[in-house]
């Protein structure tokens, strides 16, 4: 799950339209990038897709609460 993780907080940071933008301008620095959280090579976009297809509304309203919670304070 970090790999994924990794992944959406580059997307966020990053400015980039689409994750599908991201994964292209990322791939010629994947391995340096996933580096940084010590993971060896970035998830395909189909392995990113089908988790982020698989979450449920919970965990997402989780961390939309613990995002706002920390931006607000």
């Amino acid at each position: 799950m970090i790999d994924f993780l990794a992944v959406l907080f580059g997307y966020a940071i990053s400015g980039e339209r689409t994750l599908e933008e991201f994964y292209r301008h990322l791939q010629p620095f994947a391995s340096p990038f996933m580096a940084l959280f010590e993971r060896d090579r970035l998830p395909s976009r189909s392995a990113l897709s089908r988790f982020l297809a698989a979450l449920t509304a919970a965990p997402i309203e989780a961390l939309r609460t613990l995002f706002l919670d920390d931006l607000l304070s």
